[in-house]
């Protein structure tokens, strides 16, 4: 027979999943536990307010006459409050400093455990992109938590009130979004015009730099999302609610035993949706933020619309669209960007917060001038150049003009200005290539087995390019001979690359030369064209 506290945990984790509980079947079902409706009640409740009541921190008057007392902290301000407990801006005594103390009502299922769990997580940490958590136990038998208090406004919110905010002037932008949430008027919206996308690059950039901290640190959050992430003037992105995160070398009972899953599944990744704990890592957290920054580009979620069942039905499937296809203006790089983070493979995305904020911060918002180049068949590059990235080198071999039959000067003129353009947006964009990509090449050359890194060669390949993306691959004869498995791999890493602006109107082959920045000390090969 089931206890009281075991049907709770799973209904607890059954609507984590999206699941609707059906309170008469359960009751009907556990005749033997008379509380059970009482305190499916409460769990219910708990789930709803939960995200509402510690996302803002705007303030709702003094607190009340009867409000608790809690040991060593002086209540000062009620900032938020919801069904199962209320938010404060506290004074603590000692240390003396202000801070955000929640309170949950007494017999919460799992509210003291939660609480325990983000302090004893938080004590790991030490960044200015995560918020501080100070202190947490009971008080009149009712669990709260002391963290660090934030002045400013969730993701969700800035998403609110983003077709109100005038999107001409990029530097004041957050500034204005403030004024706007500061005034009251989020709550009566419903456009949806997405932010900026420097704006929010910048954010995403901010919450990578925080993950790669706690990626460092062995700590997965697993469960970023627009209300875990809030936003000041003064201090950045602020990443709040470690309550779900696990310590990746160390596993849980309640969290990871039972295979439930745990976190929002609008943005979860598919091993998670799936329940496959040993499969979760710091790639479980880019997916969430590239599925965040998806909705901040956009105001659509990946998988729009989609149920807890569908999203798990097709977990292994990729997002339908990519973000251009709701904001046309986006670059190709910022598709390629957000859709590798939701690959459903977790070796074709993100390592961790760090090798995606080195990708954001190369990443372009908006389509320029060199993303829309139109690649002529009979264009050649005849112009060396090296290019450096932190993981490749790349460099664009000379394969002449080919033949073309030109009637006049100004026909020489116009097709060398076309040639140098498509150079130089070659370069550029297999540069870009080359950094978000690069460690994916790079891993064709670790030995799966020991782990050993072999010396990265240098290599002639030759690309065909067609509408922006690598069809073909053909490697050449070189001294420093690939083997089979590496060449393998190698094609099946580069193959439907974007590669922005090229080969749109025609396929497009250009021969390069790849190196690894590790092997920068070998002599480029020699063109023998």
């Amino acid at each position: 027979m089931s206890t009281l506290t075991d049907v709770i945990q799973q209904c607890d984790e059954a609507m984590q999943r999206g699941e609707a509980l059906d309170v008469d079947a359960l009751c009907l079902k556990h005749p033997g536990l008379p509380k059970l409706r009482n305190h499916l009640a409460v769990l219910m409740s708990l789930q709803e307010d939960l995200s509402e009541l510690f996302g803002g921190t705007q303030p709702l008057g003094p607190p009340p006459a009867d409000a608790i007392e809690v040991d060593g902290y002086k209540l000062v301000e009620r900032v938020g409050m919801g069904g199962m407990g209320e938010v404060y801006l506290a004074q603590q005594i000692a240390p003396e400093r202000l801070c955000a103390l929640k309170i949950l009502r007494q017999n919460v299922p799992g509210g003291l455990q939660r609480f325990k769990r983000e302090a004893d997580l938080a004590a790991q940490l030490s960044h200015d992109g995560i918020a501080r958590v100070y202190a947490c136990g009971l008080a009149q038998e009712r669990p709260y938590l002391a963290s660090e208090y934030i002045d400013g406004f969730t993701l969700r919110d800035l998403m609110d009130v983003a077709p109100h905010v005038d999107h001409e002037d990029p530097d004041s932008w957050l500034v204005k979004a403030f004024e706007l949430l500061h005034g009251g008027i989020h709550e009566e919206l419903f456009t949806t015009a997405p932010l900026p996308a420097h704006v929010a690059l910048r954010l995403a950039s901010e919450v990578s730099q925080a993950l790669a901290h706690a990626h460092s640190r062995k700590v997965i959050h697993r469960d970023i999302k627009p209300r875990n992430i809030m936003v000041t003037l003064e201090d950045g992105v602020k990443v709040i609610d470690f309550g779900i995160a696990i310590a990746s070398e160390a596993g849980d009972d309640r969290f990871t035993a039972t295979g439930a899953f745990i976190g929002s599944y609008r943005y979860a990744a598919p091993e998670q949706l799936r329940g496959e704990q040993e499969a979760i890592g710091s790639w479980t957290d880019t997916y969430a933020l590239g599925a965040t920054l998806f909705e901040l580009l956009t105001q659509h979620t990946p998988f729009e619309a989609a149920t807890y069942a569908d999203r798990v039905a097709f977990s292994s499937h990729h997002p339908p669209f990519p973000p251009s296809h709701y904001v046309p203006e986006l670059s190709p790089q910022m598709d390629e960007l957000v859709m590798r983070s939701l690959h459903p493979d977790p070796q074709r995305r993100f390592y961790d917060g760090e090798e995606m904020l080195a990708a954001l911060t190369k990443c372009p918002p908006y389509r320029s001038v060199w993303n829309v180049v139109s690649a002529s068949r009979w264009l050649r590059f005849s112009k060396s150049k090296f290019l450096t990235t932190w993981a490749w080198g790349v460099t664009v071999v000379a394969l002449g003009l080919g033949m073309v039959h030109l009637s006049t000067a100004y026909e020489l003129d116009r097709l060398q200005a076309a040639h140098v353009a498509l150079e130089e947006a070659m370069h550029e964009s297999l540069a870009y290539t080359a950094v978000i990509h690069g460690k994916t090449m790079h891993r064709c050359f670790v030995d799966s087995m020991t782990g050993q890194q072999d010396l990265v060669p240098g290599f002639r390949a030759t690309l065909t390019i067609e509408n922006e993306r690598i069809m073909k691959m053909n490697l050449h004869a070189v001294s420093r001979l690939l083997s089979e498995t590496q060449e393998k791999c190698m094609q099946e890493a580069v193959y439907g690359m974007l590669i922005p602006g090229i080969g749109i109107q025609a396929p497009v082959e250009v021969t390069v030369n790849l190196m690894s920045t590790e092997a920068l000390n070998v002599a480029p090969l020699q063109d023998n064209l």
